[in-house]
């Protein structure tokens, strides 16, 4: 049933980020990503969510700066790795609950922003360590 395939690729979403180890890192979070873009894809009842409810200006602060810009800013890198990894795994597993594909959507948001900062940061490390030897 649509709603057996929707669960199951949460669960292997789930699964993907939880057990990314420190060599295989970027290849389990595209996993991840993978598997959260079938969920959505595959929605039951899928009905259109309009953009302004994924990004809604109540999430702004008076200086209209958005929280994630926010933490970027003031993060480590490792710190802002798990900010996103919370993120992705809350609206996913709230997704059953509350507001459904609409946080599987916001999810998607975090995990597509999150793994392209990561992939960057992985790329430089990369480049550093060969300019090293």
């Amino acid at each position: 049933t649509p709603e057996q395939f929707l669960g199951f690729n949460k669960f292997l979403l789930l699964k993907y980020l939880s057990r990314a180890d420190k060599n295989a890192k970027l290849e389990d979070y595209r996993k991840a990503q993978y598997y959260l873009h079938n969920a959505i894809m595959y929605y039951p009842n899928k009905n259109d969510v309009p953009e302004d409810r994924l990004k809604p200006n109540h999430y702004k602060g008076g200086k209209k700066i958005e929280t994630i810009d926010w933490l970027e800013d003031q993060l480590s890198p490792e710190e802002l790795e798990g900010a996103f990894l919370g993120l992705i795994t809350k609206y996913v597993l709230r997704s059953n609950h509350k507001h459904g594909l609409e946080d599987l959507m916001k999810a998607e948001y975090y995990m597509n922003k999150f793994i392209e900062k990561y992939s960057n940061r992985v790329e430089i490390e990369n480049e550093i360590k060969e300019t090293k030897n």
